[in-house]
């Protein structure tokens, strides 16, 4: 593409109008269930494959042992859950506590949304096909512009918006991608 017209486009991105920002809207309510299925897969990897970990010979069947261990109740909901590993008193895993490891993959999967859109939105509204060169290029220098847009989205107010605050990690464990 050419710079000039990158340029204008990077400008469109990082000062968007109001109708681009109900396309961001539109785009992030269709990635619901994919933000959900997502965030159910990263709390399950928590929460069960790291208690397989923290006993190398430990089957799966034996993971509520090493759960309560940690003092993870699999009864609480997702949001207690979250609220406590949030709160500075309580660590989960030694080295890094789950809300940092939580709020990185927040912001991974936050780039990977802020991608997609641009992605879809030049492709099947501006009918111009992307470079991954210039896709990136306007992606850096929109992506803060759009986190603002999507709002402050952590852990907790994630599985408020996917619809998982109430569930309990029981039934997280026992969860089946849709």
């Amino acid at each position: 593409m050419i710079k000039e017209e990158l340029e204008k486009y990077a400008n469109y991105v990082e000062n968007p109008s109001k109708e681009l920002i109900q396309e961001v809207n539109i785009f992030i309510k269709k990635s619901k269930l994919y933000l959900k299925n997502s965030f159910i897969k990263e709390l399950q990897k928590y929460l069960f494959d790291n208690a397989i970990e923290y006993k190398y010979d430990l089957d799966p069947e034996s993971i509520t042992d090493v759960l309560i261990e940690q003092n993870i109740d699999l009864e609480q909901t997702v949001e207690e859950f979250l609220s406590n590993s949030y709160s500075e008193n309580k660590r989960y895993n030694e080295q890094l506590s789950y809300a940092e490891e939580m709020d990185t993959f927040i912001l991974v999967l936050s780039i990977d949304i802020v991608n997609d859109f641009i992605e879809e939105y030049f492709k099947n509204k501006l009918n111009i096909e992307l470079s991954n060169e210039d896709r990136d290029y306007i992606l850096l220098r929109s992506e803060l512009r759009f986190y603002s847009i999507m709002g402050p989205f952590d852990a907790i107010a994630l599985a408020e918006f996917v619809g998982i605050s109430d569930m309990s990690l029981k039934n997280v464990k026992n969860y089946k991608e849709k």
